[in-house]
């Protein structure tokens, strides 16, 4: 008996020598991918509030990026670069949803949301004729924050690689006019691509947009900040969203007229495969993951500068 019991805790021993641990980034990537294909079902599914179910695809996964960063003990020490970003970010879809959308968007399936709206409003004053669901200004904010957790969560957990933290990022004035200028040059050539494309249209209202906004700060800022950047992490990011707009925006979301474009404001380019989604739609797409985390890691770096100048 003595015997066959010191064999059994040899083979025992063998046995869990042999066993493969699953590493805890592996388990967290799992479920988030799980997550992914789960929240999407709902909207599916459902034969009303499909835009407001819709929203599940960000908040799952937030839920699940920032729970494993609070256990790996570095949200503490990221949530004030990450709040900063989003009262940055989330303002500039603010802008865009509740001062642009009844310029450049449309929303004819009402029983897709809740039913809650807010009116459009601008220079000229409120236009209440024109009512905003409320689920497009939720989509701003838990879009960005999502992209920014999954971004947090693959730097330090998934993909993490050290880099120095207290070098200033000094972006003069002259070198972001110039980029403002870059921006002006574009919407110029984008006008021209207007009148050739889209004749009967008043003036591409969208590509001014993402123009005037969000490309200065990435010509801007991007180069100034490249070394810090996880790329890795921000390839992760960018697969995600281009999955998610594929799946949500192309599959769902136009076909179901959750939402759809004003075509006297678009340029006049595109994707017919896509249920002729406008080229502006698929820049944004490109642009948001880079100019969400330039925001992030610009923010993050002056910090840490501030800090380590601190007494």
């Amino acid at each position: 008996m003595q015997t066959w019991s010191v064999q059994g805790v040899e083979t025992q021993t063998r046995a869990e020598s042999w066993s493969p641990a699953i590493p805890q980034e592996a388990v967290d990537a799992a479920k988030l991918l799980s997550c992914w294909v789960l929240c999407v079902v709902p909207a599916v599914l459902s034969t009303s509030h499909q835009y407001t179910w819709s929203l599940l695809i960000f908040v799952a996964p937030l839920g699940l990026t920032s729970h494993a960063l609070y256990r790996r003990g570095t949200l503490a020490t990221l949530w004030k670069p990450l709040t900063l970003a989003l009262s940055l970010l989330v303002p500039m879809g603010a802008v865009l949803t509740v001062g642009l959308a009844d310029d450049f968007f449309v929303y004819p399936t009402t029983s897709a949301t809740l039913g809650v709206t807010i009116p459009a409003f601008d220079l000229t004053g409120v236009d209440h004729a024109f009512q905003i669901p409320i689920e497009e200004l939720a989509f701003y904010v838990l879009g960005f924050a999502s992209l920014l957790l999954l971004y947090a969560w693959a730097d330090e957990v998934l993909v993490p690689r050290p880099r120095a933290l207290g070098r200033r990022l000094d972006v003069s004035l002259p070198e972001f006019l110039v980029a403002l200028a870059g921006g002006v040059s574009l919407c110029v050539a984008g006008w021209a691509v207007q009148r050739v494309a889209n004749p009967t249209a008043t003036a591409p209202g969208y590509w001014m947009y993402l123009m005037l906004v969000p490309l200065p700060v990435m010509v801007a800022y991007g180069p100034a900040v490249a070394h810090r950047i996880n790329w890795s992490a921000l390839v992760l990011v960018c697969l995600a969203l281009w999955g998610h707009s594929i799946l949500w925006e192309v599959t769902l979301a136009i076909p179901q007229g959750w939402w759809g474009y004003q075509r006297a404001s678009m340029l006049g380019l595109e994707v017919a495969a896509w249920h002729r989604l406008p080229l502006e739609a698929v820049l944004v797409w490109l642009m948001t993951p880079l100019a969400t985390i330039i925001t992030y890691e610009t923010l993050r770096a002056r910090l840490a500068f501030v800090s380590r100048r601190s007494p």
